[in-house]
């Protein structure tokens, strides 16, 4: 709710006090006609945690529970005795959440929103701390992509692993994140750039990836990133795949019968990428690197396997590489 309150002197010093008891947002506005003042928030043991000063000051944060204080200060020794400010106390700690946002609270790991499927939800960066988790359990090994889009403010999209370790992040207005995942249980966590928060506009997440039944890219050759699930090919020639994820191993099989010079190249319209070639004891023989990497080298008979990786984190969701394997 709001009360309003004077700035009496110019050294007035006003003190409010509350108790969070479940946590969640807040939000604590001290508005004056004209005249700028410092609006403070503190923990129980006076501590400082956040100011703003303007004629109009509003502060956000997620707290837990405990004791805090709002403190009011006149700037630069102004005063108003005729004309009081107006202090308003809102959030979810108060029973008045900020925004219609139905994933919070899930500013923790613990209480992170599971998601269960491929699609996107809307959601919202309370307050300028605002921590949200998302939780979701891959049970067969796939690609992954996650984006959260927001109109206009840059913000912190994180992966991590069960042990809650960080895998990898991307600050944007719409940072996306690609990666290969194995089994296991993984979050997404979001957090806003710089103290920036919007109670207006949502952001989108969208989640996607074949660990949520819809493969990102039309790839029949995934899911091949290890040697033990290397797509077999059985004769010379070309083939389209895709750079499907930031660390999208692709393994390829082939065996030799007649000893000769092969070559293997695996080309790319503009990503670099490793190609590698190994023989059957998964030891490196030899590699090279470039949108359009070149390999050429004298074989015995047997088994060998060549994998393609992405270089720098880079991928392509659009466009396809070309592999050919070929004796000379």
């Amino acid at each position: 709710g709001s009360i309003d309150a004077y700035m009496d002197t110019s050294n007035d010093w006003d003190f409010y006090k509350f108790v969070v008891t479940t946590p969640g947002t807040f939000k604590v506005t001290s508005a004056h006609t004209t005249k700028q003042h410092y609006l403070i928030l503190y923990n129980a043991d006076k501590q400082e945690i956040v100011r703003a000063v303007s004629t109009a000051p509003t502060l956000t944060r997620s707290l837990l529970q405990g004791t805090y204080y709002v403190g009011v200060l006149p700037y630069n020794s102004t005063f108003d005795l005729d004309v009081p400010y107006t202090l308003t106390l809102s959030g979810s700690v108060l029973g008045a959440p900020l925004t219609p946002d139905s994933y919070e609270e899930n500013d923790s790991f613990a209480t992170a929103t599971e998601l269960s499927s491929a699609g996107s939800i809307d959601a919202y960066m309370d307050t300028s701390n605002d921590w949200d988790f998302y939780k979701f359990v891959v049970t067969t090994p796939g690609t992954f992509k996650v984006t959260s889009a927001h109109t206009a403010k840059q913000h912190y999209l994180i992966l991590y692993n069960a042990d809650k370790q960080e895998i990898v992040r991307a600050v944007s207005a719409a940072p996306t994140l690609t990666r290969s995942l194995l089994q296991g249980t993984y979050y997404v966590g979001i957090l806003p750039y710089n103290s920036t928060f919007d109670l207006d506009v949502p952001y989108t997440l969208t989640l996607s990836g074949s660990v949520l039944g819809t493969p990102l890219t039309p790839d029949s050759y995934e899911e091949n990133d290890s040697f033990a699930t290397a797509t077999e090919l059985s004769s010379a020639g070309s083939i389209d795949a895709y750079m499907d994820t930031s660390n999208d191993w692709d393994f390829y099989k082939f065996v030799v019968t007649t000893p000769g010079t092969f070559k293997v190249t695996s080309a790319h319209t503009t990503k670099q990428h490793y190609l590698i070639l190994y023989d059957a004891n998964k030891q490196e023989i030899v590699r090279a690197i470039n949108t359009a990497p070149t390999l050429t080298h004298s074989l015995d008979n047997g088994d060998y396997y060549v994998g393609i990786l992405p270089y720098n984190n880079t991928y392509d969701l659009d466009v396809p590489y070309t592999l050919s394997i070929a004796p000379q």
